[in-house]
């Protein structure tokens, strides 16, 4: 609820290597829902909640396809009930942050101009050392509300090119 709700849109081209990323939600659950006015609060409850509201405030078409978060199935579900079909989660195993970082890390990335926290996030990313100075195989949990979703999609896009979805 307090934690950003990064939503990315991302167009990757196979044949040049590159990946697009426009920005479109960088804020919580808890700030978009303080920031609806009475009647919008009620049309969100009628909606099926803030994501739902969210993505239709956003105009997200209901055939795009939706990399989420695999940790929370109760909101691929509800993605799945209100008509996102594509919706589904990325599986996160051990070593898949950095797996989907090498990813990244091998083709051009670009940012729409308009993404203003991509592009701060993109400056204060790091990853995490040790009390050494070493530097760690995790990343700090800090900085990744819009990187983790262009990094779930990417890696989406992997399994995909490999036939695996």
């Amino acid at each position: 609820k307090n934690h950003k709700f990064g939503i990315v849109e991302c167009k990757f081209d196979r044949y040049e290597n590159k990946f697009y990323i426009h920005e479109k939600n960088y804020l919580s659950e808890n700030e978009l829902t303080g920031s609806l006015d009475a009647g919008e609060l009620a049309q969100m409850k009628e909606q099926g909640g803030i994501i739902i509201h969210t993505l239709n405030k956003l105009g997200i078409p209901k055939d795009a396809y939706l990399v989420c978060d695999s940790a929370r199935p109760d909101n691929i579900r509800l993605l799945r009930d209100y008509g996102w079909e594509y919706a589904f989660g990325v599986d996160k195993p051990k070593g898949s942050v950095m797996v989907g970082i090498g990813l990244m890390q091998g083709m051009q990335v670009f940012y729409t101009s308009n993404s203003l926290n991509m592009d701060r996030e993109y400056r204060e990313y790091s990853y995490a050392e040790d009390r050494l100075g070493v530097i760690d195989d995790e990343v700090i949990k800090a900085f990744d509300d819009l990187h983790d979703p262009a990094r779930y999609v990417r890696y989406a896009i992997e399994f995909q090119l490999e036939g695996r979805i």
